[in-house]
């Protein structure tokens, strides 16, 4: 398991590889799901109305809209280990 921050380049690329996946999924009538977390915390600042509105303003279907902003408005974080389970709600912010 990798504990240090990847370069900015090694970021590129991995989401460079990520969108070249999806496309070849996509190509073949298949699903590519991506999730990508935010452990440092870049978006600890973002309102959910913020978030809608740009997403609005990009022309993000309001369907897909509505789903991106209610997955981060109820979302949570479960965790399964050695028959201990936590669970935490989150948010942005």
């Amino acid at each position: 398991m990798r504990t240090n921050k990847p370069t900015n380049q090694e970021s590129r690329a991995i989401i460079h590889e990520l969108a070249r996946r999806a496309e070849i999924a996509i190509g073949h009538k298949e699903i590519a799901l991506a999730t990508f977390l935010n452990i440092e915390g870049a978006f600890d600042r973002a309102s959910f109305f913020s978030m809608e509105r740009a997403l609005q303003r990009r022309g993000v279907e309001s369907t897909l809209t509505w789903w991106i902003i209610t997955m981060l408005n109820n979302r949570t974080v479960s965790i399964n280990l050695c028959n201990i389970r936590a669970t935490m709600a989150t948010g942005c912010p």
